[in-house]
């Protein structure tokens, strides 16, 4: 039992999903940057002597920690649009 896969169906869409990877990759590349940004930052602020930079990378990092992906998702689906003029559609 084999298969045959036919990729004709796609074929004439292929400028469009190729646009589609390229908005992935730049959204990836995006993200991955402002991520190790923020991290570097948030891991320099921890490790100084005063507690003005310690005391709010701490109680960010821990709010991170202690609360999963999923509560963080909807707080930004839900919260977001509600105090700030942003919409998510």
């Amino acid at each position: 039992m084999s298969y045959q896969w036919d990729f004709a169906a796609i074929w004439p869409y292929r400028m469009l999903l190729l646009e589609g990877l390229w908005g992935t990759i730049q959204i990836g590349v995006t993200s991955i940057l402002f991520g190790m940004l923020a991290g570097i930052a948030l891991a320099l602020m921890k490790a100084s002597p005063l507690m003005l930079f310690r005391l709010p990378a701490l109680i960010l990092i821990g709010f991170y920690r202690n609360t999963p992906a999923i509560v963080h998702f909807f707080w930004i689906y839900y919260a977001l649009p509600v105090v700030s003029p942003l919409t998510l559609s």
